[in-house]
């Protein structure tokens, strides 16, 4: 059984995944509650699904980039648990979490291009493109932090986008681009939980003593928006 947990943005998750099946999975979009809600939904959790820490077998964290301070929680919580009951911990990337979650809701089954954007604030996100064919998705460029508006000159006319950033950048795209119809949702710790059981299957769990969130840019310094994807 994995607990997965999603601090990256506003939204709050958490997740049981077990023989590949969620049992249970809570979320709560309530900014700034992270170091409060937390590790009482983690318990709160368990007990819904009638299981207890020991029956953990591995972690799940998101890892970002995202927001500075829910990452920070997540991952500090995580790598506590992993600690406390010997138990490995994937680290995943945030942007890929929400491709995995859109191959398991995205309709369509040709290959589709698509961009997961997160909100880092002020005019800018964190963006990512991936393709999905089949069930499945391939990364086709990694995460840049750029403005919105330089991701809809470099995105192809008709390209899906996602995540919680999602929405501005659709606003200054001319009806260019397509909204998910769960663009608004970070795709919640459920995908976390797909992810990370894979990541974990393949032998690519983190070491809890020394992993750490992916930020991309400094907190609080702005760079990069120049790059291309």
């Amino acid at each position: 059984m994995i607990l997965a947990m999603e601090t990256a943005t506003a939204q709050l998750g958490v997740a049981l995944l077990e023989d590949g099946v969620i049992r249970a999975s809570i979320h709560v979009n309530r900014g700034n509650a992270h170091d409060e809600l937390l590790a009482p939904l983690c318990a709160e959790i368990l007990a819904r699904a009638d299981r207890s820490m020991a029956d953990l077998r591995g972690l799940a964290v998101s890892a970002g980039p995202g927001s500075f301070t829910g990452l920070r929680i997540g991952m500090a919580v995580a790598k506590g648990m992993a600690l406390a009951l010997n138990i490995p911990i994937a680290v995943v990337p945030t942007h890929d979490a929400i491709a995995e979650g859109m191959a398991h809701s995205w309709p369509y089954r040709d290959t589709e291009s698509f961009a997961v954007c997160i909100d880092a604030k002020r005019d800018d996100v964190y963006a990512a493109t991936y393709r999905i064919s089949g069930s499945g998705w391939t990364a086709e460029a990694p995460v840049r932090v750029l403005s919105a508006a330089a991701l809809v000159g470099r995105l192809p006319e008709a390209a899906v986008i996602a995540g919680d950033g999602a929405a501005k950048v659709h606003a200054l795209a001319a009806g260019t681009l397509r909204l998910h119809p769960e663009a608004s949702a970070v795709f919640d710790a459920r995908a976390v939980a797909w992810l990370g059981a894979r990541m974990l299957a393949e032998g690519r769990a983190a070491d809890p003593d020394t992993c750490e969130p992916l930020y991309v840019q400094d907190f609080e310094v702005k760079q990069g928006k120049n790059l291309l994807l």
